[in-house]
């Protein structure tokens, strides 16, 4: 029993000593790069993202609570706000609310790029609306900061893109 034990020691001694030379001996593989200019953002396209924020596309874990007029809204948001998206790129709709833009470059030798975002948010847990400083769907800007359900996961990303 003993030998077993004084063997488990051993292989977990030899296990964590990897470990702790691995820690060591890590180095970072981030390439290093310059810092990037701010990039000034237009009052309009602080207008179109609290837009988009105060349109309810809340994917709800029932099915049967999903409220499709406002993934409708968001569509009809999209092609107005952004109409020149819609007269350049090659637009597909699948399932109703999920969108895939095709903008062909003028360079067909070079490797395609994608951009992906998704609309749809969590729903807010009504006992959780007190901890909010600010309405999750008013898209609110207070102190230089919008307030809002997707704010980052990801409406920020769609709006981002399309802008």
């Amino acid at each position: 029993m003993k030998k077993i034990f004084l063997a488990l020691f051993l292989g977990l001694l030899v296990f964590v000593s990897y470990l702790f030379y691995n820690a060591v001996k890590f180095e970072s593989k981030q390439p290093n790069t310059e810092s990037i200019k701010q990039i000034p953002i237009s009052k309009k396209s602080v207008e179109n993202f609290s837009k988009a924020l105060q349109i309810k596309t809340i994917s709800p874990e029932n099915p049967v609570d999903f409220d499709s007029t406002q993934f409708r809204l968001f569509a009809d948001f999209l092609e107005k706000t952004y109409p020149l998206v819609d007269s350049l790129t090659e637009k597909k709709v699948f399932n109703e609310f999920s969108f895939l833009y095709k903008l062909n470059g003028t360079d067909s030798s070079l490797k395609p790029m994608v951009l992906m975002a998704h609309l749809d948010v969590v729903p807010v847990i009504e006992k959780n609306l007190t901890d909010w400083k600010q309405d999750p769907f008013a898209g609110k800007v207070v102190d230089k900061v919008i307030w809002g359900r997707g704010t980052i996961d990801d409406k920020i990303a769609v709006v981002s893109i399309m802008e």
